[in-house]
């Protein structure tokens, strides 16, 4: 009796732990809320509402051959005093036979209005927004 309660006991626990393992999946890179995407001088949507933890996630979907280098700058524009400091990436476009360039992740766990825009081309800025409420 106490054989096939151990036994019941092993099989229970190996169970369990192959069911965890396909409900939890792999982790192949930190989960993406919001897709924002960079094309033809626009944010694609330009403006997002998302809730506190909330990752987004800018790509870059022109082809390379299209002078197609971007920036995600934090802030209002090229005058902020403050551009960049909360994030600044450089976004490369899509290399031949690629759907997708360079991306960058943020992770939004402030509530507030977070305002960015694109410094590259130089002269040739446009802006985005997301508010975390």
């Amino acid at each position: 009796m106490r054989r096939r309660m151990q036994t019941a006991a092993f099989g229970f626990a190996a169970v369990l732990c192959l069911a965890l393992s396909f409900s939890c999946g792999s982790d192949n890179g930190p989960r993406v809320d919001t897709r924002i995407r960079v094309e033809r001088f626009r944010f694609f949507p330009n403006q997002v509402d998302v809730r506190p933890g909330t990752r987004v996630r800018w790509v870059n979907v022109e082809r390379r051959a299209n002078d197609a280098t971007f920036s995600v700058t934090s802030g209002t524009g090229p005058d902020d005093p403050e551009a960049g400091a909360l994030f600044d990436r450089t976004l490369l476009g899509a290399p031949q036979g690629e759907p997708e360039g360079d991306d960058f992740i943020y992770k939004f766990d402030e509530r507030g209005t977070f305002f960015y825009f694109s410094r590259l081309p130089e002269g040739g800025e446009f802006m985005g927004r997301v508010t975390v409420r």
